[in-house]
């Protein structure tokens, strides 16, 4: 049996904020070792990734729908 792994909005976030590099890299690679081996994110980790960059972050709104709809084109989702 093969077991789901969830990304935590968490690792988004760091792939995306230069204001830490290391982080940033580390969480790059989760990213896409999980977007590779079937990694999963739940709509709530969509949402959660969205506020947080558009809040805290400042990331434009039409920019962070692009970051949302690219995770959920490689990665899969459940619900």
């Amino acid at each position: 049996m093969s077991d789901r792994i969830f990304i935590d909005s968490n690792v988004f976030v760091y792939s995306i904020d230069d204001d830490d590099l290391v982080k940033q890299a580390s969480a790059k690679r989760i990213v896409s070792a999980l977007s590779e081996n079937d990694g999963n994110v739940s709509t709530q980790v969509l949402q959660e990734f969205y506020n947080v960059i558009t809040s805290k972050l400042k990331c434009p709104k039409d920019k962070a729908k692009l970051f949302v709809e690219h995770i959920a084109n490689f990665i899969f989702i459940k619900i």
